[in-house]
């Protein structure tokens, strides 16, 4: 026994040492975020490297971000060295990151990461320099919109490596004494749909100019629109004043507030409904199958009239179940039953937030690898491996707790550098013309256009079917709140209680355009994914978003609501009113369009109950004043726009509508615009 005891203590001594010994000869070096800082609320880059050294190394790498694992397989030959970079959400303060690497179920190494994450109101300044400590000072900005931010001046890394979601982290990005030409095609790709978004690329056009103007900046000699964005090349230092001066309204609504990720995430499930419905019989099966049992009847009945020929009974039965049992294959054909509710936004490429429904099988796991998505989140279920960087979710299937009536449910995003369609149209006296496209090769139903304060039904439209629209704008929508807002869409556009579910979750978690002019429509269709055993189809209901583009004429209208008021009230959960209680107030900015020369504003509300007073912010005087009709005038406007947005101060107490705006002047030949 002795003997016996004593070889297994050297057994269990050897397997100690062995896996100690690969512990020891493994290195993982982690970097985290930008610069090693971390936007709460947004997509970081994660890029570990792993360095196998003397031991072949198989096994898992595993991050863990507070309630949330990721995974992924790794085979590492002996003195071999790997990066791996994962794009992963930070939502709540004070987490840590941890990297495991596993082997069969036993962590042989391990790192923990004490993350720098920044506070909510914090302003990402992106630096593309070789020399970034020049821009270091700019810290200190505290004008305009940033006079309350804390300001972080980031220095990015030379290949930009970045995807869309994570450079949505900056706020502004600088470029001086640095190589442009540099950037691989897709990088430069994801920076134009940054620009394209509603952001602002500075550019040096100083001593470094003949490095930062090549490759698709090259030519550029004055600010350029791109999308709803801009491109500037600043001489010398003036580049605090060129941000508030060009802000748009979407760079705006980054500042004043963040990211809502988390939101989008848990609002999702309310789409779970709109998923569901598309498991139902469509019409055209529901009408085949009444057909084929009218048929079935009336043979029955031939049977009966002529009961002696036996044969006929037999075919009749064999008929039946050769259409049942076909009717039962061809839907069992799919390796996979999963439906999803999906908005779709088409503005300088395509963004995509799905709500995703799989319905698991008692025989077998669950795998699906989606062709895009740059975030996926795991909504319920614990049985499961989540590997972002190949794109694939597992499923573990326990046969004896399985329940195929509830669901497994994720929630994803994805973003596509693509060419969208230019739909163009314009507005003469108060009447909207243009011709109407629907862009994609799907049918769209109860599509609508929203032109500020104005819906327009249009019904339904087949795959790249034209219409010619010429419309008087009714401004049906005018000093509404959210709920009579929304009913009076549903209403004009007929939609049903699905298509309520998707544009409500567009409506709160996702609108963040520059301006309110879109064609809108929803879809059926089929996504593609690989699943276990081969290809599989999810069954895909959309709420399609396309951007209106206006082409204005000499003499220009925007109509109220085209520009979108944005506000900081982080207190209020409606989008178009508030309620102020006395001793608050609320500020409200509007990024007129710079192509503009702007003749009057007219400024519209509705009060109820209480009393408001409104201020306006004089930006040549740096002073609030009172405001007034006559000073939104052309004589008196100008002070009131000509460094950054217009702002208004709201003061008193009572429930109020956000004011809108209503903007008459003359279209400039200089820069650019997108309204």
């Amino acid at each position: 026994m002795k003997k016996i005891g004593f070889l297994v203590s050297i057994l269990i001594f050897i397997i100690c040492f062995s896996i100690i010994g690969q512990a020891q000869t493994i290195d993982i070096e982690v970097n985290v975020g930008f610069d090693g800082k971390i936007k709460l609320g947004g997509m970081n880059p994660i890029k570990i490297i792993l360095d196998a050294k003397e031991n072949e190394l198989v096994g898992d790498l595993k991050i863990y971000v507070g309630e949330r694992i990721y995974t992924h397989p790794i085979n590492l030959k002996s003195n071999t060295k790997k990066e791996y970079m994962f794009s992963i959400p930070v939502l709540k303060e004070n987490e840590k990151l941890e990297v495991n690497i596993e082997k069969d179920g036993q962590v042989i190494e391990n790192k923990t990461i004490t993350l720098k994450i920044l506070p909510k109101n914090t302003v990402f300044i992106g630096v593309l320099s070789d020399t970034p400590e020049n821009y270091y000072g700019i810290k200190e900005m505290h004008k305009g919109l940033f006079h309350d931010k804390n300001i972080e001046v980031i220095k990015l890394n030379e290949e930009m490596s970045y995807t869309v979601k994570e450079l949505e982290n900056l706020n502004i990005l600088i470029l001086d004494n640095f190589y442009t030409n540099n950037l691989s095609n897709e990088s430069e790709e994801i920076l134009k749909k940054w620009i394209a978004n509603g952001n602002i690329l500075l550019i040096g056009d100083g001593k470094y100019a003949y490095k930062n103007l090549t490759g698709f900046l090259k030519g550029i000699e004055e600010k350029k629109n791109i999308g709803d964005g801009w491109v500037i090349p600043v001489k010398g230092n003036a580049f605090i004043n060129m941000i508030n001066k060009n802000i748009t309204p979407f760079g705006i609504n980054k500042i004043l507030n963040n990211d809502n990720l988390d939101k989008r995430i848990n609002a999702s499930k309310n789409l779970y409904g709109a998923a569901d419905y598309l498991l139902t019989p469509n019409y055209k099966t529901v009408c085949f199958l009444f057909s084929f049992l009218i048929i079935y009847i009336l043979l029955l009945g031939i049977f009966m009239y002529f009961g002696k020929k036996k044969w006929l009974f037999s075919s009749i039965i064999m008929i039946a179940c050769i259409v049942f049992y076909g009717f039962s294959f061809i839907g069992n054909l799919d390796k996979l039953k999963a439906v999803s509710a999906a908005v779709k936004i088409y503005h300088h490429g395509l963004d995509c937030y799905k709500f995703t429904s799989i319905y698991p099988d008692k025989e077998d796991n669950i795998r699906l690898q989606f062709v895009n998505g740059h975030f996926i989140d795991v909504l319920n279920g614990t049985d499961y491996v989540l590997d972002p960087v190949d794109k694939k979710v597992d499923y573990i299937i326990k046969k004896d707790e399985i329940d195929t009536n509830e669901p497994y449910s994720l929630y994803r995003e994805e973003t596509q550098c693509i060419k969208t369609h230019n739909i163009m149209a314009y507005i003469d006296n108060d009447t909207f013309k243009g011709e109407i496209i629907n862009p994609i090769a799907d049918k769209m139903y109860n599509c609508f256009l929203l032109v500020g304060d104005t819906v327009i039904p249009l019904g339904d439209l087949d795959g790249k079917e034209k219409k010619r629209i010429n419309y008087k704008l009714d401004h049906s929508l005018r000093n509404l709140g959210d709920y009579n807002y929304l009913e009076k869409i549903y209403e004009t556009a007929e939609l049903d209680d699905y298509e309520r579910q998707m544009f409500e979750y567009y409506f709160y978690n996702i609108d963040a355009f520059s301006y309110t002019n879109h064609l809108i429509g929803f879809s059926k269709g089929l996504e593609k994914v690989n699943v276990k055993d081969g290809k599989g189809n999810i069954k895909e209901i959309a709420c399609n978003v396309f951007d209106l583009n206006m082409n204005y004429k000499e003499n220009v209208y925007i109509p109220c609501e085209i520009i979108k008021p944005i506000t900081d009230f982080e207190e209020n959960e409606d989008k178009r009113e508030f309620i102020l209680e006395d001793g608050k107030e609320v500020k409200v900015y509007y990024a007129i369009p710079k192509n503009i020369y702007v003749k009057a504003i007219k400024l519209y509300t509705k009060v109820d109950g209480g009393r408001i007073d409104l201020e306006i912010y004089n930006q040549e005087e740096n002073i609030w004043e009172e405001l007034t009709s006559e000073k939104l005038k052309q004589e008196a406007v100008t002070k009131y726009i000509s460094k950054g947005p217009l702002m208004i101060k709201i003061k008193g107490e009572g429930r109020m509508m956000l004011p809108q705006i209503e903007i008459k002047g003359n279209k400039r030949e200089a820069g650019g615009g997108n309204v």
